[in-house]
């Protein structure tokens, strides 16, 4: 009744048929015969979001960010290996999880026993609150990607054990895994000192030849796709590492600005801005340069405000109002995950330079 603390080298294990699938060990509980661990497939999780839902979410917020937490529903893939021979040897669950709550369901249950190779689909569950630890650590899986995400790429730096996982209660256990080596391995590691009750057939040995071919073939049409999918989620916690460095640097670098108030609030809802993105908000820059790798675009713009007045009989004149003018640079540099120049850094010059002298802005 505790979450698992073990700990492997990252990606231990290789070979990929269906069901196959990079796996963490999220909880184990029970008691000797009657023992159970559950691992989750942290390479497939998918959402399940209603675009209907998230639209009638956004309406009502009028924030995208508000909409997608309130309506998020993400799937995740669990395998329960059990110990005990009377029952299945393996439960294959599909979860759904409402991420803004602490709501679940079953989609689909299905058990398989050792005799035979027989399986046989279980009851699903509609929506209901979390009963069971593993649930909620399946759950952490399926929408808190962010806080495991970090503690895998922090275990992978390292290059040894799994230390930040663990404090997770998380264990990866291998890469493209069949459910047969999740349950050899419960058997190697958790239960050493149990006996794995055997798998029993009345099949011929041509018919156990045909499945094992049949089987071996699956896995090579699968093993590359397994691959492409580590690849992916490497890239992109890569791409996510990278684009909270250089959103941080482009943090500090707006900060330190002392402009006033209407310039920051214009300028800082653009940072990290890509060439179109600027373009769609400001128009076409009136000049571009180079400065080392950086690009410079230069918006420039004039407002005459001036009135020429008579004011005495002999043709005196006054002058009232400004001539203002807006010298805006903005410094693009490539970084982060998106491609091309970002807006990265900006300044501002002009004589008595106000938010409406910048005519573009409000495109």
């Amino acid at each position: 009744m505790k979450s698992i603390v073990l700990s492997f080298p990252l990606f231990l294990l290789a070979v990929a048929p269906a069901n196959a699938g990079m796996w963490m060990m999220v909880y184990a509980e029970g008691q000797k015969p009657d023992r159970t661990v559950y691992y989750a497939a942290f390479d497939d999780i998918q959402s399940r979001t209603s675009p209907e839902a998230f639209l009638e979410a956004l309406q009502r917020t009028g924030d995208p960010i508000k909409a997608e937490a309130a309506t998020k529903v993400n799937q995740i893939r669990v395998n329960q290996i059990h110990e005990a021979a009377g029952g299945p040897w393996l439960t294959m669950y599909t979860l759904e999880y409402r991420c803004g709550s602490q709501q679940m369901r079953i989609t689909q249950q299905e058990q398989h026993y050792r005799q035979n190779g027989r399986s046989q689909q279980a009851p699903g569950q509609d929506w209901g609150a979390i009963t069971a630890p593993w649930q909620a650590q399946a759950r952490l899986l399926a929408c808190d990607e962010a806080r495991w995400k970090k503690a895998l790429e922090a275990d992978r730096r390292r290059g040894q054990g799994q230390d930040e996982l663990n404090k997770l209660g998380l264990v990866v256990v291998g890469d493209h895994v069949l459910p047969m080596e999740l349950n050899d391995l419960s058997f190697a590691t958790l239960w050493r000192d149990g006996t794995e009750p055997a798998f029993t057939t009345n099949k011929s040995r041509a018919e156990l030849d045909l499945l094992r071919r049949e089987t071996i073939a699956r896995g090579e049409a699968l093993s590359a796709e397994m691959r492409g999918k580590e690849q992916n989620l490497r890239r992109d916690i890569e791409s996510s590492q990278a684009e909270d460095a250089f959103m941080a640097q482009v943090d500090r670098n707006f900060a330190a600005k002392k402009y006033p108030k209407q310039f920051k609030d214009l300028v800082h809802s653009m940072k990290g801005l890509t060439e179109p993105e600027i373009i769609e908000v400001m128009g076409y820059p009136d000049g571009e340069r180079r400065v080392g790798g950086d690009r410079l675009w230069v918006y420039y713009s004039e407002k005459d405000e001036r009135v020429a007045n008579v004011v005495s009989k002999y043709g005196h004149v006054a002058v009232t109002g400004e001539l203002r003018e807006c010298e805006l640079t903005f410094i693009l540099r490539e970084g982060g995950k998106k491609s091309g120049g970002r807006l990265f850094d900006y300044q501002m010059a002009g004589d008595n330079c106000n938010l409406s002298t910048m005519k573009r802005s409000s495109r």
